[in-house]
């Protein structure tokens, strides 16, 4: 078996110090006893500070060097940061946030590798960032003078719990461990839209230098237990959750629009009361449901699509699957002519030509050498999606409402219900439904 031969490693230029831009922060804790560790919330960050002053993994210097034990993070999926960027970011969506980023401090020695320990605190490095940032400048006339946490890591106290802090870029690097994504996401948009470097994000810088100095451990594996333990916690959300909260996906409002019990005019085509929420494997408890809200959305989806939809991103990076979906649209919807008109005649808010533009876009993307990851991505807005939800509710609400009315066996079982009060606010059987 060959060995792979590395990259030779790359040795930092001979200066004495190349701080960050001192960054404004609040301090909070995690923890308890020697386990404790400072949280600093970096706000108000501008995306060039950001891009400036920390880094994601596979950016690093020298990181094809680095073991597998100092890996502190997954491989980079750039067709899925594309694809953020394009469809979020540069997409219509006007509400547009980022939840914080999560970095740490990692120290590395002259070759860029990751150090075991961090270095000593030098009162040079102190002296040096308050002759460069502080001297002069009447912003730091209430600060107190910096104070190290460990070599190449520093704040200026304000208070006790905020300041700024700053670091030297060739003692430590910034590195994201939750958020990498989303950074090179607002990389991308940067490129294409330069007013995104002025956007403001948060980032949560996680202080390793107490935990390391407590347990003995090496900064990179500290930052592996963060990241996994980051990235294995959280709870995806239930897909009958999602459906419920989706107002994009024409799908998930068609689903929405049959169990909807805000219209005090109308009543939902079947009383939430009745609806199985969970669908374990799809199928709804027949001995207390008419039917679920899964399964509704596979009824939709059968009887009227045919199995194409466009629930997540990768159905809708298919050109042939979205062609036939707004096939299906066309034919059961039709929604283009109150498209025109609620979008004052602009064609260009029509599903077909947003499909012709992405292709256009695609084919733009292809052209240019400098863009690998480019993708066919087709969208539409959340006024056309409202317009569709609207179309679907006037043609097919009253058609399912029938059926799980006055058709049996769902009339016995209503007709139960009402007898039962199941279906009358405020009744033990309705609050336990």
């Amino acid at each position: 078996m060959n060995k792979i031969k590395k990259d030779q490693p790359i040795k930092r230029k001979n200066i004495s110090y190349d701080f960050s831009k001192p960054h404004d922060y609040f301090l909070s804790k995690f923890g308890l006893s020697e386990e404790e560790i400072d949280i600093y919330i970096v706000k108000n960050i501008n995306v060039s500070s950001l891009l400036e002053d920390f880094e994601i993994f596979e950016n690093l210097h020298n990181v094809q060097n680095w073991s597998i034990s100092t890996l502190i993070q997954r491989e980079l999926d750039h067709k899925r940061s594309n694809m953020i960027c394009k469809d979020y970011l540069l997409g219509d969506s006007k509400s547009k946030y980022f939840p914080p980023l999560v970095a740490v401090l990692i120290p590395t020695d002259n070759n860029y590798n990751p150090s075991d320990k961090y270095k000593s605190i030098e009162q040079d490095e102190l002296n040096n960032i308050k002759t460069k940032f502080m001297k002069g400048d009447d912003e730091y006339n209430d600060y107190e003078d910096p104070k190290g946490i460990a070599g190449g890591i520093s704040i200026i106290p304000f208070y006790d719990e905020q300041g700024k802090i700053v670091w030297d870029k060739r003692a430590v690097s910034a590195v994201i461990i939750d958020g990498q994504h989303r950074y090179k996401a607002l990389e991308k948009a940067v490129e294409n839209e330069k007013d995104f470097s002025e956007c403001q994000v948060t980032v949560t810088i996680v202080d390793l230098t107490k935990i390391c100095t407590n347990t003995q451990r090496k900064p990179t594996e500290i930052a592996r237990d963060l990241f996994v333990t980051i990235n294995n916690t959280p709870i995806e959300v239930d897909e009958t959750r999602l459906i419920l909260m989706d107002d994009k996906d024409a799908l998930a409002t068609f689903t929405q629009v049959l169990i909807d019990d805000s219209d005090l005019k109308n009543d939902p085509a079947i009383p939430p009361e009745l609806i199985d929420w969970k669908c374990d494997g799809g199928k709804n408890d027949i001995s207390c449901s008419l039917s679920g809200v899964l399964v509704l959305r596979q009824i939709i989806l059968n009887a009227l699509f045919e199995d194409s939809k466009i629930s997540v991103i990768e159905d809708r990076t298919n050109k042939k699957n979205v062609k036939k979906w707004i096939e299906k649209i066309d034919l059961w919807i039709y929604p283009n002519p109150e498209i025109l008109e609620q979008t004052d005649n602009n064609y260009k808010e029509t599903l077909i030509e947003r499909y012709n533009s992405a292709i256009e876009n695609s084919q733009e993307a292809d052209d240019d050498d400098d863009d690998e990851d480019s993708i066919f991505l087709f969208s539409y807005n959340v006024s056309v999606s409202k317009i569709i939800k609207n179309k679907f509710k006037k043609l097919f609400l009253s058609t399912f409402r029938e059926v799980f009315t006055n058709l049996m066996p769902y009339s016995k079982c209503k007709s139960l219900a009402i007898r039962n009060k199941v279906l009358t606010k405020g009744t033990p059987l309705s609050l336990y439904y």
